[in-house]
């Protein structure tokens, strides 16, 4: 029961550490790069996922305690933060935060005027949309979408 707890709680903080690199790269590479003024916390905590959470965590936590081989534990986690750490190259964090945020070819009425373009990120109030008609980046109350 002990050894449970422990992987699951080892699970649970290698995820975090991991989870929170991730976001942090595409904060940096793909929020920061389009200007939009949303800060790291509720960008972090809005865009979880909880059951891709929970199984990371539990995979995580048996690979580190229950599996017998420390080198392939050390290979997989290594894999791991490679993956989660690809947003800290500008080039990639751009196109990992343009497949998982951006919504493309998307037309919003608001009467009486009609918005043409691309959603580049949406948050808990409000669409960051870039008008392709006025060639810039708006920002529109969610309720419009």
């Amino acid at each position: 029961m002990i050894k449970a707890i422990q992987a699951i709680l080892t699970g649970v903080f290698f995820t975090f550490i991991l989870d929170f690199i991730l976001f942090l790269g595409l904060k940096l590479h793909y929020v920061d790069a389009y200007r939009l003024d949303v800060y790291f916390n509720p960008f972090f905590v809005d865009n979880q996922n909880a059951p891709l959470f929970i199984l990371f965590s539990l995979f995580i936590g048996w690979i580190t305690i229950y599996r017998k081989s420390v080198k392939s534990a050390a290979i997989v986690l290594s894999l791991l933060f490679l993956f989660s750490a690809a947003p800290l190259v500008p080039s990639a964090g751009m196109k990992i935060g343009n497949a998982l945020f951006r919504q493309t070819n998307i037309e919003i009425k608001v009467p009486p005027y009609i918005y043409r373009g691309d959603i580049i990120y949406t948050d808990r109030s409000q669409l960051y949309f870039y008008d392709t008609d006025l060639q810039r980046l708006i920002t529109l109350p969610k309720e419009n979408k």
